[in-house]
C-alpha cells in the first residue's frame, strides 16, 4: 500500500472535514467511519489481511465518491485521491503467456477505433482502457512472456483469461494446452478470472468425466445482446468482424456446457462502463474462487474481485 500518499490524502480529507460547515451529520459520520477503517487497514501487519481490507475499502470509498459528486464535489475530489492510493499498488507479480513467447497484441481496431467511424467513441477502448494498455505494453513482463507449455509447468497463484473477439483470438481460445491449464487450476481451486470471450477457454476445458470445468458453476460471459449489437451496428462495412464464431455466440456456447440454463447470469440491463473510482458500475459473477465478467466495461470490478480473492488466500 502506498502509505505516504494515502496518509497525505487522509490528512487533506481530515482538514477539509474539520473546516467545512456545510456537510451534514450523516455525511460527516460516514467520512469519519471510512477514515477510521482505512487507518485500521494501515495498521494490519499480515499482508493478506491488508489486501482484503484494501479491496473492501476501495468499493466503500467509490460509493462515497458517487454520493458526494454533486452535493460535496470538493470531498469527492479528495476521496478520489484516497481511492487511487488504495488501488495503485497491489503487489501482485504478473506473468504473461503466449503460444510462441512473442509479446501479444491487442486488437488494433479496439485500441484506435480505426474503421468504426463515429461509432469508435462508443465501441473502442475508453480513456481508462487506453491508459492501462499503454502501461501494460511498456512493462517488462508483457514484453517477455513465457509459452503456454512453460506456464503449464510453472507454479502460479491464479489464472487470468482475457477476452477479445477478432478472429486472431481463435488460437488462444482453442489451445488445448491452455485449456488443460484451466482444468488444473479449477481442480486445485486456485483463483481463476475470465472475461468476455475468455470464458470460452473454461467452457472448452474438460474434467476427467468429459464435462466442462464450469459445469455446475455460476458464470457470465460476453452476452448475446452486446455481441449482436456490435455486429448489427457494423456489419454493413465490417462484415462478421464482431462474430468470432459466426455459427454461435459466446453466450450460447457457454450455456451448452452448464448444468442448468439458470447458471448463466446476463447481469443488469444497463451496460455502463466501470472504473477504479466507480467499480459499482461493473458486473461480475463470483462462484467461490471463480470470477467471470461480460465485457471491458466490467474489467475494473472484475480485477478488484480477483484481487480480493487473492487477499483471502
Amino acid at each position: 500500500m502506498p502509505r505516504q500518499e494515502l496518509k497525505r490524502a487522509l490528512g487533506a480529507l481530515r482538514e477539509e472535514l474539520e473546516s467545512s460547515e456545510q456537510i451534514g451529520p450523516d455525511d460527516r459520520q460516514a467520512l469519519v467511519q471510512a477514515m477510521q477503517e482505512i487507518n485500521e487497514a494501515l495498521d494490519q501487519t499480515d499482508p493478506r489481511d491488508q489486501r482484503a481490507a484494501e479491496g473492501s475499502l476501495s468499493g466503500r470509498v467509490s460509493g462515497l465518491i458517487e454520493e458526494f459528486e454533486t452535493s460535496h464535489p470538493k470531498f469527492a475530489d479528495i476521496l478520489r485521491s484516497v481511492s487511487e492510493s488504495l488501488l495503485s499498488e497491489r503487489g501482485h507479480e504478473v506473468t504473461f503467456a503466449t503460444p510462441d513467447r512473442k509479446p501479444a497484441s491487442a486488437d488494433p481496431i479496439m485500441v484506435t477505433g480505426k474503421g468504426l467511424g463515429l461509432l469508435k467513441y462508443v465501441l473502442r477502448a475508453d480513456a481508462n482502457g487506453l491508459a492501462a494498455h499503454a502501461e501494460m505494453i511498456a512493462s517488462d513482463a508483457f514484453q517477455n512472456p513465457i509459452t503456454y507449455e512453460e506456464a503449464a509447468r510453472g507454479a502460479f497463484d491464479a489464472l487470468v483469461l482475457p477476452g477479445g473477439h477478432d478472429k486472431c483470438v481463435k488460437p488462444y481460445l482453442e489451445s488445448q494446452t491452455l485449456q488443460q491449464i484451466a482444468t488444473d487450476f479449477m481442480a486445485s481451486n486456485k483463483p481463476v478470472g475470465a472475461i468476455c470471450h475468455g470464458v470460452l477457454v473454461l467452457a472448452r476445458a474438460q474434467t476427467a468425466n468429459g464435462r466442462s470445468v464450469i459445469h455446475g458453476r455460476k458464470v457470465t460471459s460476453l452476452i448475446n445482446r452486446l455481441e449482436m449489437t456490435g455486429y448489427h451496428l457494423t456489419r454493413l462495412w465490417m462484415g462478421d468482424y464482431y462474430r468470432t464464431y459466426p455459427e454461435i455466440t459466446t453466450e450460447d456456447e457457454v450455456r451448452t456446457v452448464l448444468a442448468s440454463n439458470a447458471d448463466f447470469d446476463t447481469g443488469p440491463g444497463s451496460t455502463s462502463r466501470d472504473s477504479m473510482q466507480a467499480p459499482q458500475h461493473g458486473f461480475v459473477v463470483r462462484d467461490g474462487n471463480l470470477v467471470t465478467a461480460r465485457w471491458p466495461g466490467d474489467a475494473h470490478t472484475w480485477a478488484l474481485q480477483i484481487d480480493e480473492i487473492l487477499g483471502e488466500q
